[in-house]
């Protein structure tokens, strides 16, 4: 759950191993742009393709709202009743233009008069006149009938929003039966597109293209001659006075124009009001000088632009493919160039087959000489999905974080975050294809970052530099085009984490689900307009369109990670809320003509809270932990990477993407003008009808947007902050509310401009967390519409939930930490979104003993020369054996083991102190008295003696064992001629033994002698004796 306290909000629509490819993407201008190619050196080639039923048209045909304001009896209704009319319908950045003019099977391909519609339920005309949509620009031309202009002509201006009109009100107009809302224009006469001396341009109906990028527009303008125009600008350019072929004698040239990208190059294929003859030019309009007033200027009036007619280099390659009747040929509608170097369209022919002409309509392509196409360019459009948001790669040089780099960035600021191991990459790898871009970036939505602008302001190629519209130019013409989009436009990862700010099951009711059903069918015409428009502009690429992946296993027996709080009921939503998008989005497709690739099942068995092991599951769970490196405003990388696909994943997409395309070679198929949204079926039900009734009423979803998707803005206390909301009535003011507990917080106000000026203030009661702001408001149709968007409220910016604990230290942001890490990677299992292992980690070194061969003494100490023998114990059962140790150094030592390394890569080392004394002490002895001359003593000497251990450091008690036994002093007290030995020990055991020469006589001689004659009985000689 949530946790708990708040002041500020930060406004955030929460958007949005395997093999590293060596795929190197592009990123850079891939071909030049030379205008002089058509005009000069060797004449363009020309290819002629397949026959085709018929030529694509501009516009596509969808079912557009109606809302009438009367019943079927005929009565007045308060509430609106919903009919759908057919147009032939083109979406701009400024909206859904729709006519009515053309049929389906109608041959004209471009209608010239649009009405603007609404998905807000109301239709715009402009009086006497129409509206034309400029492709790719959030401006548009409108066209009218002051000054009564020519049959078969009117006068134009830009109009970069609807009230720039002259005047714009809202009012009913009855169609027979019904009446309808709708917004009449009118322009006032001096707001026509005039020249330099003030006169209105009239323009031929039907006689005007648009580049590609819709930058510049090239037109033919009444009795003067051909036109570039600047449609930002409005700067206008004479290219050719001297060709007037619209009118004569009451009959209508065919004239068909193209203009590149770069305004540079222009073509005119046309046929003669005559229908007699036929040209084809080429113009180069760098050098274009003309300044003066254009209206009526004189035919032949020199303008500085160069030409060439291709009319006569055509024929000639149309008969070398025996094609006849080439008086008048044409380059029919849809001419247009792909690049700067290369002009596609459609051409009626005719040719004897066997004796039999077929007339037929084939596509043609001209190629500046010399020019080659490249043949396996592939480009890789989209969102997260595509983009491989939260599934980086291994990090290097190349891939900081594991992102392409560049595309990881705060300075310049980029989150696009391609990945190396993202579909298209392993795609492009596996089929081998080495010219390869991908533009996906993490954010994307159709109108914001498709159509009409850059997403990050990096000034580079680099993915998010430009809108992915105009990099389908840049890179084209292209062979192959993988995209997934839509998904941020419908909210699709903000619906999923929407469930856990509610506390209970989300979407729960069938009112609440209906919503969302609308919000993203209201998506469908944008959805077929991109399709169709990535097919052209890239040159009619095959274009392969994804769908989006089921995230969660449904079965309720199956229980979820903790990185995955969401209750049964919440995960059924989320996987019907991916099949009806997919269901929608499959149907574009099949309306567009290209190839709908069904990823919805691809992750089945691999889903969050399926059951498999941890390194099967192909989607990430919660991402949530506190660990910003670009301060609050990037708090969006820390959730952005929730709920979408790991490497698995984008593994398991790229497998489908390559089985259902046959390898990038399946043919596009023919558009099913029929296909539409389901209203009911087995996707429908499962969103909408399976769902109880109980909520609030109907109504419509529009997600609205403050600055960039995908940064966090904080919103002060009290707060101004302002969205466009097209559909939304001028002056109007709405209450603005704060779910899940209802709190209103403000109002907002529609703006002149239609932007929506919200005046917000937080109270001090609302928690912090997750929350949705919620404008109810009325559409201009009448309808209930509910703009919302979600938010987070914070406490401070150091301390996003209150809870005292800082960001830096917090473990989780969005949730309440589970304080368990079952795969030890230092992130609580809350938050983490790849749980890889849970099996205990062993983080415990191996144990490592020494044992000695030999046996110490009682001291310790050895007196031989030993070896250690290690052994190493583990908890994990398996550790390598270090190599014995020869203990050989004298004194006390410490001796340490080799490595002992278990199988999880812990070491760990032994070590055992020694003491080793192999020498002997050394005996000195002296004496009390010296012999004589002849080495005899005559007194008893008393010999002392002296023992020490030669090793021994008087620094170093611990070098040598010292010495135990010493001899005491001995006194030969005795005569002898026999030497004396004495030994001295150590306290290692060692012996020393020294023998001493000794020769003692201290008993002086006996003297034995007789008398001559005897001592009377005193003793006493009473004369001389000798003695002898």
């Amino acid at each position: 759950m949530l946790k708990p306290a708040l002041k500020r909000l930060v406004l955030a629509l929460l958007s949005a191993v395997l093999f590293i490819t060596q795929v190197t993407p592009l990123y850079r201008q891939t071909e030049a742009q030379p205008a002089d190619g058509w005009v000069d050196g060797d004449y363009p080639t020309l290819e002629i393709g397949g026959a085709v039923d018929k030529i694509p048209k501009e516009c596509y045909f969808a079912e557009h709202p109606v809302f009438v304001y009367k019943n079927l009896d005929g009565s007045h209704s308060d509430a609106p009743n919903t009919y759908d009319t057919g147009m032939c319908s083109v979406a701009t950045p400024a909206g859904i233009f729709g006519s009515t003019s053309i049929t389906p099977d109608s041959g004209v391909v471009r209608p010239y008069s649009y009405g603007y519609v609404s998905t807000g339920g109301a239709g715009y005309r402009v009086e006497g006149g129409g509206v034309i949509p400029i492709p790719n620009q959030h401006n548009f031309m409108a066209t009218d009938l002051y000054g009564h202009p020519p049959r078969g002509a009117w006068h134009v201006r830009f109009v970069d929003d609807l009230r720039q009109f002259g005047s714009f009100e809202r009012g009913f107009v009855q169609y027979g039966a019904w009446e309808e809302i709708v917004y009449k224009m009118s322009l006032h006469p001096n707001q026509q597109l005039r020249d330099s001396a003030g006169n209105a341009l009239t323009f031929y109906k039907r006689h005007f293209a648009f580049s590609p990028n819709g930058e510049w527009m090239i037109a033919e303008i009444y009795k003067t001659g051909f036109v570039r125009i600047n449609t930002r600008t409005q700067d206008i350019t004479l290219i050719d006075a001297s060709f007037r072929p619209s009118y004569h004698m009451g009959m209508w040239s065919s004239t068909n124009l193209a203009i590149s990208n770069d305004g540079l190059s222009a073509m005119a294929s046309v046929v003669n009001s005559t229908q007699t003859s036929s040209h084809v030019t080429a113009y180069d309009l760098r050098g274009c000088s003309y300044s003066g007033p254009i209206v009526h200027v004189s035919s032949g009036t020199e303008t500085g632009c160069r030409k060439r007619s291709l009319s006569a280099s055509i024929r000639a390659q149309l008969i070398g493919a025996n094609y006849l009747d080439l008086s008048r040929f044409t380059i029919a509608d849809n001419m247009r160039f792909i690049g700067g170097q290369q002009v596609r369209g459609f051409m009626h022919t005719s040719q004897e087959v066997d004796g039999v002409v077929r007339k037929e309509k084939r596509a043609v392509t001209l190629n500046v000489a010399g020019y080659q196409p490249p043949e396996q360019r592939y480009l890789a459009l989209g969102d997260s999905f595509s983009s491989g948001e939260g599934a980086p790669g291994f990090a290097n040089s190349t891939y900081p974080n594991g992102y392409i780099a560049g595309t990881d960035s705060l300075n310049p600021r980029n989150r696009c975050h391609v990945s190396p191991v993202s579909y298209p990459y392993l795609a492009a790898q596996t089929l081998g294809i080495d010219d390869f871009i991908s533009v996906a970036c993490s954010g994307a939505k159709y109108s914001e970052h498709f159509l009409s602008r850059a997403q990050y302001d990096t000034g580079s190629l680099l993915p998010g530099a430009k809108s992915q519209s105009e990099f389908t130019r840049i890179y084209a013409p292209v062979k192959t085009v993988t995209l997934t989009m839509f998904g941020n436009d419908i909210g699709f990862s903000g619906k999923i984490r929407n469930c856990l700010a509610l506390g209970e099951n989300c979407y729960h009711f069938r009112e609440q689900r209906e919503g969302v059903a609308q919000e993203i069918r209201d998506r469908f015409d944008q959805m077929v307009n991109m399709y169709k428009s990535v097919r052209q502009d890239s040159g009619e690429a095959n274009v392969y369109v994804l769908g989006y992946p089921k995230l969660f296993a449904t079965d309720p027996n199956t229980p979820c990670s903790l990185n995955t709080p969401f209750s049964t009921e919440e995960r059924e939503f989320a996987a019907s809320l991916a099949g009806y998008l997919n269901a929608t989005i499959k149907a574009a497709a099949e309306k567009a003509g290209v190839v709908y690739i069904d990823v919805e099942n691809a992750f089945s068995g691999h889903e969050l809270c399926s059951g498999a092991d941890d390194a099967q599951i192909a989607v990430n769970g919660l991402s949530g932990r506190v660990d910003i490196p670009g301060g609050p405003d990037d708090l969006i990388t820390l959730v952005s990477s929730s709920f979408h696909p790991n490497q698995l994943g984008h593994q398991l997409m790229a497998n489908t993407l390559i089985s259902q395309s046959w390898g990038f070679t399946r043919d596009m198929p023919e558009p099913d003008l029929s296909a539409k949204p389901p209203t009911s079926g087995v996707a429908y039900n499962n969103l909408v009808a399976s769902a109880p009734t109980g909520g609030n009423s109907f109504k419509r979803i529009v997600n609205f947007v403050s600055g960039y998707d995908n940064i966090y803005h904080l919103i002060r206390k009290h707060h101004s902050s302002r969205a466009t909301i097209n559909e939304l009535i001028s002056g109007q003011s709405y209450e603005v509310w704060l779910y899940s507990t209802p709190t209103k917080i403000g109002t907002a106000t529609v703006n002149p401009d239609g932007s929506l000026q919200l005046d917000i203030t937080i109270p001090d009661s609302v928690e912090p967390g997750l929350h949705t702001v919620h404008i109810f408001a009325k559409d201009m149709g009448g309808r209930d519409v509910d703009i919302q968007k979600q938010v987070y409220v914070i406490a401070s910016e150091d301390d996003f939930d209150g809870d005292g604990i800082p960001n830096s230290q917090e473990k989780c942001w969005l949730v309440e930490p589970a304080n368990v890490d079952a795969d030890h990677d230092g992130i609580d299992d809350a938050c983490d979104p790849q749980i890889l292992n849970t099996t205990p980690v062993d983080t415990t070194a191996p144990v490592v003993t020494g044992v000695v061969d030999t046996q110490a003494n009682q001291r310790g100490w050895h007196n031989q020369e030993t070896t250690i023998t290690w052994t190493s114990t583990d908890d994990s059962g398996s550790a390598t054996i270090p190599a014995p140790t020869a203990v050989s150094l004298e004194g006390e030592h410490t001796y340490t083991s080799e490595p002992s390394c278990d199988d999880s890569g812990n070491c760990a080392t032994g070590s055992l102190t020694l003491k080793l004394d192999t020498t002997a002490p050394s005996i000195d002895f002296s004496s009390s008295s010296q012999p004589d001359e002849t080495g005899w003593y005559t007194t008893a000497p008393t010999i002392t003696f002296s023992c020490t251990d030669p090793l021994a450091d008087p620094n170093d008690p611990a070098s040598a064992s010292g010495v135990q036994d010493c001899p005491e002093p001995i006194t030969v007290d005795t005569d002898t001629d026999q030497p004396l030995t004495v030994t001295a020990q150590d306290f290692a055991g060692n012996i020393a033994t020294v023998t001493i020469p000794l020769q003692v006589d201290a008993t002086p001689p006996d003297i034995n002698f007789t008398t001559d004659r005897t001592p009377n009985a005193a003793g006493w000689f009473n004369g001389p004796v000798r003695l002898s």
